[in-house]
């Protein structure tokens, strides 16, 4: 049966990618745990004037849902909001009985090869980066999967979830330098670990990926929430 989806909340942070929602997608038989996020394209830019909009469009966003909606889908979003905004929106979308999609919620698992005694304090740092105010109020960050996922199952709702990890080996160098230099910004931002170490650090990951013997993943979750009965 063909579904007339509106997308009512991710369309913001779709936007920030030169794709769609379908192209993160894997094909059937395909493993998400290797989709590889140097194929999606994403644009910093683009998603901080999404976060931006919906940030000053909220008191809009919840009423918006009325009407014929099939589906709400967010990409890259819940690991951005605080507790209270993901509580206000699971309410409004379960007082509908709207099925939910969220991709891409980060969940603080990082991996690295190969190994640095610095690695864990760092994505130690970037984690403890990713709970500051990110214009929603203070961030869920790794939580917020599975704070969402809590919070629908409490409003009756099935939640089916997976990894959806990204991957990055040896050919993707520029994603990797890419996610290593923001990770070592959001380590000094944080100003917990010596500058100089992070520094450091930055320097021998580097090296290691110009040698083409890096490889890194960033862990993520992906959940569908389907309530007991829909409109």
């Amino acid at each position: 049966m063909k579904m007339n989806v509106r997308i009512a909340i991710a369309a913001l942070l779709l936007a920030a990618t030169s794709g769609h929602a379908a192209g993160y997608l894997p094909p059937p038989g395909d493993a998400w745990e290797t989709r590889k996020p140097s194929r999606e394209g994403f644009d910093a830019a683009k998603l901080k004037a999404a976060i931006d909009f919906a940030v000053a469009h909220e008191t809009k966003l919840f009423p918006a849902l009325d009407g014929t909606i099939d589906l709400v889908a967010t990409s890259a979003l819940l690991d951005l909001v605080s507790a209270p905004w993901l509580e206000r929106l699971a309410a409004a979308v379960a007082a509908r009985a709207i099925p939910l999609y969220a991709a891409l919620s980060y969940d603080g698992r990082a991996g690295f090869t190969p190994q640095d005694p610095y690695d864990a304090a760092i994505t130690t740092a970037v984690n403890a980066h990713q709970r500051t105010d990110k214009g929603f109020g203070p961030a869920l960050g790794p939580a917020a999967s599975a704070f969402a996922i809590a919070r629908f199952e409490a409003l009756g709702y099935a939640v089916a979830q997976g990894r959806s990890d990204w991957t990055m080996g040896a050919d993707d160098r520029d994603m990797q330098n890419e996610i290593l230099a923001g990770w070592a910004s959001a380590a000094r931002d944080m100003n917990t670990l010596p500058h100089d170490d992070i520094t450091a650090w930055l320097a021998r990951r580097r090296d290691a990926v110009a040698g083409g013997r890096s490889s890194l993943y960033v862990g993520h979750v992906d959940f569908l929430a389907i309530p007991s009965a829909t409109r």
